[in-house]
Parts: structure tokens; C-alpha cells; sequence
């Protein structure tokens, strides 16, 4: 990764959210298998050279925990916000930072560390959030957030307003699309997730012939 992406520690936390229900695939998407660790770690080993002011996975399953090497940057913590969705899970985290922090999801592949270090050099005090926008979508997770977002998170999950997306009209959101995101994004996929054991197949695939996994 290009080294001028990045910002100097220790400016940037990650977060990632572990805590979903997973339905729809039928099982915890975050332990999946994936070489020699599951999609939780795979993800973590992408971004970790990020993460300088440490790292917090929010999961109420206690199989994730044990998934995870302990270290002492590493954090888990179980939603604040069972209910609250995604939004829950990014209102969590956020409440122990207390800086910068790139969030994720853990059924998130293809994450792009040197678009998420691009976002971090765009972090100033004007802005309370930096989030790709991409085909129209705003891409709440592989997004970067302020702690000072809290008081709105928080006040929509306590109204019922559980999409991420609706706080950014009360936020300060410095978007990334267009040209300036495709001239950043290096990876094609790095905002796909990952719903149903059919996706799951067609991932698996790709990433058991990834030359260029993450190691560690």
C-alpha cells in the first residue's frame, strides 16, 4: 500500500461489525471458513495494517470470540443495540473510540485497504463522516466516522430510524465518488457482502485461489 494513503498512527481505529443476525445465510457469516481462519479474520488481516489505534469487533456470539487471537489492540463487545441493525452494531463501536475509525462488515470480503487509506488522508474536523458513494449507494460500511457522529446515531436508533443513511443529513459527510472513487478503489469488489450460501459459493472460490491473501 502506498504509504502516503495512510495517516500517522495512532489516528485511525477499525471497527467491525460482527454482530448480524445472518439469516439469510442460514449460519454465522462471520466464521465461515477461509483458509486456515474464517471470514472474520480474513477481513481483519486486510485492514490491520490500518488500525493503529486499535481495533473493536462488535459480536454477541461467543464462537466469534473464540475465533479471535487475543492481542491487546483487539476489542470485542457485544451490540449495544441488539435491535438496532446495522446502525446498532455502528453506534457500538463508534462509542469506544476516540478518534477516526474505518467500519466494516465482516461479510465483506474484498475490503480495499488502499481506498480506505485514501479516506483516511480526506479525516479532517470539517467533516464527520468520508463515505465512498458508489452506483448512487451510499457504502455505510468500508465508510469512515467521527465519534462525534454519536448523538445523532444514537438519537435515531432511540426514534426507530434505523438506517444508517438517514443520519447523514444531520451529519458533515464528505463524499467519494465518481472519478475521484475510481481513480482510489483498487479492488473491483470491496463493497460486496455477503447474504446467502449461493454468494458464499461463488466467493469461496475466489478467495481459496487468491494468490495475494492477507498472511498473519
Amino acid at each position: 500500500m502506498d504509504a502516503g494513503y495512510t495517516l500517522s498512527p495512532p489516528d485511525l481505529a477499525l471497527l467491525v461489525n460482527a454482530g448480524g443476525a445472518s439469516r439469510r445465510m442460514g449460519r454465522n457469516k462471520a466464521l465461515l471458513p477461509v483458509g486456515d481462519g474464517v471470514l472474520l479474520t480474513y477481513v481483519l488481516r486486510r485492514l490491520r495494517q490500518l488500525a493503529q489505534a486499535g481495533i473493536v469487533v462488535v459480536a454477541n456470539d461467543p464462537a466469534v470470540v473464540a475465533a479471535l487471537r487475543p492481542e491487546p489492540s483487539l476489542q470485542v463487545v457485544a451490540d449495544r443495540w441488539p435491535q438496532g441493525g446495522a446502525l446498532g452494531g455502528l453506534a457500538t463501536g463508534l462509542a469506544l473510540m476516540s478518534g477516526w475509525t474505518l467500519a466494516v462488515a465482516c461479510d465483506m470480503p474484498f475490503v480495499d485497504a488502499e481506498l480506505a487509506g485514501y479516506l483516511a488522508t480526506l479525516a479532517t474536523d470539517d467533516w464527520d463522516a468520508v463515505v465512498p458513494q458508489s452506483d448512487g449507494y451510499a457504502q455505510v460500511f468500508h465508510a469512515l466516522y467521527h465519534p462525534r457522529c454519536l448523538p445523532v446515531l444514537e438519537a435515531n436508533l432511540r426514534a426507530g430510524k434505523l438506517a444508517v443513511q438517514a443520519a447523514f443529513d444531520q451529519l458533515r459527510v464528505r463524499w467519494v465518488c465518481g472519478d475521484e472513487l475510481a481513480a482510489r478503489q483498487t479492488t473491483p469488489d470491496a463493497f460486496l457482502n455477503i447474504n446467502t450460501p449461493q454468494e458464499w459459493t461463488a466467493v469461496q472460490a475466489r478467495l481459496t485461489g487468491d494468490k495475494k491473501q492477507p498472511e498473519g
